[in-house]
């Protein structure tokens, strides 16, 4: 399973190809820690039994060894392509200057905070798990915000409504680049205007059994703003819903949520 999933990941990262699903880079970096602290785990038992077969105390072995640690998901694009289409940029930039002030908690904060309070407004009912990761930062609260230096925000987390889950994630980069057209997207893919002039795209794709919709937000003198909404939660890779169930949010409301951002984010 894991090696079909790393092969699908790196094919996402080839031109042409569909983006890989949101949580698949995620849900490749929880295998691999799961199997190096299984090796870890087989190698300090082989040592304990080692140790009883010469006669000695296996829990001096034991007391001795040092706790296994979990691995650190890898900061560098290279090798752990972002599971946000190729068009978001990464949260790894090859050199990290000094932090601005951009990147304040606060606005970390209140980023994240906008996303939750709006998803709770369209799903009342829905409750909210945290992830392990968010573009390789490690959070504990669902919607914790991460920032980069560069002004780069993102939040996510799954969400539950019902017997149904899901993922709903937010980027936002202040200069993305030019506005987004449908030019080269999937034939689902919808263009729209903003109730400010925003220039916005959204679609739909089914990738490894998920049914994901993506929508980008080029909001004038502020900057892009990404959403992501799948059918299946991250902290939850092996959910298979049927083939028809759709992600927990439409576009429309998406969009909505990435509105509501715009006065959140320095200008």
């Amino acid at each position: 399973m894991i090696d079909s999933q790393i092969r699908d990941l790196l094919a996402a990262t080839l031109p042409g190809q569909p983006p890989a699903p949101p949580g698949l880079r995620e849900s490749v970096l929880a295998a691999g820690r799961r199997a190096q602290r299984r090796q870890r785990v087989r190698q300090l038992t082989a040592t304990v039994s080692l140790a009883v077969v010469l006669g000695l105390t296996p829990l001096l072995v034991v007391g001795r060894g040092a706790a296994p640690e979990p691995a650190t998901p890898s900061f560098s694009p290279s090798t752990a392509p972002s599971f946000a289409p190729s068009t978001a940029p990464s949260f790894a930039p090859s050199v990290t200057p000094a932090p601005s002030p951009e990147a304040s908690s606060d606005t970390r904060t209140r980023f994240g905070a906008v996303i939750q309070q709006n998803v709770r407004r369209l799903l009342p009912t829905a409750t909210f798990t945290a992830l392990d990761y968010m573009e390789g930062v490690r959070v504990s609260e669902p919607f914790e915000g991460v920032a980069d230096p560069y002004g780069r925000y993102g939040a996510g987390a799954d969400v539950h409504v019902g017997d149904r889950d899901g993922y709903v994630g937010v980027h936002f980069d202040p200069g993305a680049g030019n506005a987004p057209t449908c030019a080269g997207a999937p034939e689902t893919c919808e263009e729209r205007a903003g109730p400010h002039g925003e220039k916005i795209i959204f679609w739909t794709y089914v990738k490894l059994g998920v049914t994901n919709l993506t929508v980008e937000l080029d909001a004038p003198g502020v900057g892009t703003f990404y959403g992501y909404c799948s059918n299946v939660g991250i902290m939850r890779p092996d959910t298979a819903p049927p083939p028809t169930d759709p992600p927990l949010l439409t576009g429309d409301q998406v969009i909505e949520i990435l509105v509501a951002l715009e006065p959140v984010v320095p200008r």
